[in-house]
């Protein structure tokens, strides 16, 4: 399976709503490596905006009440990166939100000093057979796999 390649661009902040402190927009790109070795040109193709957000239940549990508004923009951006890898595509929402049985539930699993934000290093990684067909299966019951 090809190597991919997922890059931070932009983020913008957006105003939140009833349920989420923060709601921020990421704006990835998801490349192969061949590809970009060859020079492609990134457009919107290539390009995506990720929206995360954070609950206001999550936020008033654990770490989270002590974190600043920018480390919880630094987590959310860690999280969305991680949505992206494990399912080795395109993600358009990655929202935060406590469960008893979530890794969030006492506080963000990363140490939020270490996450480099705004200016993360894009991420290589292996797709694997899993990623290449997760979305067929929902494409094949709708009959659009013919």
């Amino acid at each position: 399976m090809p190597k991919m390649i997922l890059e931070l661009h932009d983020w913008r902040k957006v105003r939140p709503d009833d349920d989420n402190d923060l709601i921020a927009l990421f704006l990835f790109s998801l490349t192969t490596e061949s590809s970009r070795q060859a020079g492609i040109q990134l457009d919107q193709e290539h390009t995506f905006w990720t929206e995360v957000h954070l609950s206001r239940d999550l936020v008033a549990r654990g770490r989270w009440s002590s974190l600043s508004s920018r480390d919880k923009i630094k987590a959310m951006f860690r999280w969305a990166q991680e949505k992206i890898l494990e399912r080795g595509c395109k993600l358009r929402q990655a929202p935060m939100f406590w469960t008893a049985t979530s890794p969030l539930a006492s506080g963000p699993p990363w140490e939020v000093a270490s996450i480099e934000f705004p200016n993360a290093p894009p991420v290589v990684f292996e797709t694997t057979d899993e990623m290449a067909t997760s979305g067929l299966g929902a494409r094949d019951g709708a009959g659009l796999n013919k």
